[in-house]
């Protein structure tokens, strides 16, 4: 009934004998009319796909669908819907059949634009993400050496802060911040070391004085206690002599004690001895006496 080829409407598709009425044509390709100027038929067997049989019986029983089959070797989308007559006729049944390309024409043609739109939209995007982004991780990326310069222990540098102010520049002086004050700590801190270290070398200087002198003391001690054992050994030495010395003046008394009464008898003797000899004189001058 309807075709774009307008020599199909002249053509009768029989499917359930799988033959069909065409126009005849010569050699040249043209239809060969008859005399009453109509086009002359001739039947011609129609070979058909599996699945195309499987859809003509669905129609011949009344059933209504929709599927993908091939049809004139080209794959094509047939829908089918029965139709109801009045009378004792059998069902009838509106059916499209239509190559799947150009079925999909449309829908191909709007997929494919909006998959243009969309790549479009997706490259702007992606050109305003480039754009943001570099505004954005440029300073990150900036900032990032001197951040691990700072992770190492180094705190002379600060970070070039845009001109743009935004989140980022807020960001970047704040880490300035932190810089500056790691940076008067760590002087703080080396300052009180350096001072730490001074104070140490002159306290263990003054402690290797201490060491001396508690040294010394200790050698003085240890002398105080050898003379002091000296000491008390002299004193012992000492009382052992007085002892020895009274022992001996108490013999030395006795001795004198002796001796003066040896000394009274020896006195007493030389006065015996005296007047003996005065004795002995006075009998000598009277001997003379007599002599003369």
């Amino acid at each position: 009934m309807a075709h774009p080829d307008n020599t199909y409407l002249t053509e009768l598709y029989n499917y359930k004998n799988l033959t069909k009425t065409v126009s005849k044509k010569d050699s040249a390709g043209n239809i060969v009319l008859d005399s009453k100027n109509n086009p002359v038929t001739e039947e011609v067997a129609v070979i058909i796909s599996g699945g195309l049989k499987q859809e003509i019986g669905n129609m011949l029983a009344g059933r209504s669908g929709m599927a993908e089959c091939e049809v004139d070797s080209k794959l094509s989308i047939i829908s089918y819907y029965p139709v109801k007559l009045d009378g004792a006729s059998d069902s009838w049944t509106v059916v499209t059949i239509q190559p799947k390309d150009e079925a999909f024409y449309f829908m191909k043609r709007v997929f494919f634009t909006v998959v243009g739109i969309s790549i479009t939209i997706l490259i702007f995007v992606s050109v305003i993400i480039a754009i943001i982004s570099n505004s954005i991780t440029l300073p990150i990326r900036k900032m990032l050496p001197v951040l691990k310069d700072v992770t190492n222990g180094d705190f002379s540098k600060n970070v070039e802060v845009p001109s743009k102010k935004n989140e980022i520049s807020d960001i970047i002086e704040d880490v300035n911040i932190m810089i500056d004050e790691l940076r008067s700590v760590i002087s703080t801190v080396q300052n009180a070391s350096v001072e730490l270290s001074n104070y140490s070398e002159k306290l263990d200087s003054e402690v290797g004085e201490s060491t001396m002198l508690l040294n010394s003391c200790l050698e003085a001690m240890e002398t105080i206690e050898s003379n002091i054992d000296n000491q008390k050994r002299s004193v012992e030495n000492e009382e052992n002599a007085i002892t020895q010395i009274s022992d001996n003046v108490e013999n030395f008394s006795q001795s004198v004690e002796i001796q003066k009464n040896a000394v009274m008898d020896s006195s007493k003797s030389i006065q015996l001895m005296k007047n003996s000899i005065s004795s002995v004189a006075s009998n000598t001058q009277t001997l003379q006496d007599n002599v003369v």
